[in-house]
């Protein structure tokens, strides 16, 4: 039976290691910056919902008189 008696070295990273950890790591901070840039604030999803409902309510307003008229 042989044993090894020599020290293992740890192996290498290669290049195709190297180039995959580099783009798993630039798309993770793609993916960071894009999510920021999609979140919105609070006050601005009120104003956003406000501005929604006044524009339904106006269309509906308008709905009304048109058929009041006819």
């Amino acid at each position: 039976m042989t044993t090894m008696t020599a020290a293992v070295t740890p192996a290498q990273p290669r290049v195709i290691d190297r180039f995959v950890v580099t783009l798993s790591l630039a798309m993770l901070d793609w993916a960071r910056r894009r999510a920021d840039r999609a979140f919105i604030s609070r006050d601005r999803h009120n104003r956003l919902l406000g501005q929604a409902a006044e524009l339904q309510r106006r269309e509906h307003d308008f709905a009304k008189r048109a058929a009041r008229v006819v």
